[in-house]
């Protein structure tokens, strides 16, 4: 007798979880789904951060070549004018911080929650 409840338990188990068994299977497809949509926003992060380090280095070095350049020249007026090495290093460093800051929207993309 008890062989048979447990047959009849096993067997009700089966119907029972063939009908959820599709929507597991759907629920498997879109968390993996969204995994990936994760992993691919932080890879865009990281390379746009990534990016911006990379700007804000090269702005940083440009404007310390033009400051090493400074000799303390003035122009007719007898103005003293910064080298554009300056300029165009603080433009870089700009840019890059920019780059930086906005490479976040990808990793609040990637934890938000999707309904």
């Amino acid at each position: 007798m008890k062989v048979l409840l447990a047959i009849a338990l096993l067997v009700m188990g089966f119907v029972c979880c063939g009908q959820d068994l599709d929507s597991l299977k759907q629920r498997i497809l879109t968390l993996e789904t969204n995994q990936k949509n994760i992993q691919l926003n932080l890879a865009k992060a990281h390379d746009e951060f990534k990016t911006g380090t990379l700007f804000v280095i090269a702005g940083a070095l440009t404007s310390l070549i033009g400051a090493a350049t400074y000799d303390g020249s003035t122009d007719g007026d007898g103005n003293t004018k910064p080298p554009t090495l300056i300029y165009i290093g603080l433009g870089c460093t700009a840019v890059g911080a920019y780059l930086q800051i906005d490479s976040h929207k990808y990793i609040g993309r990637a934890g938000r929650r999707r309904k």
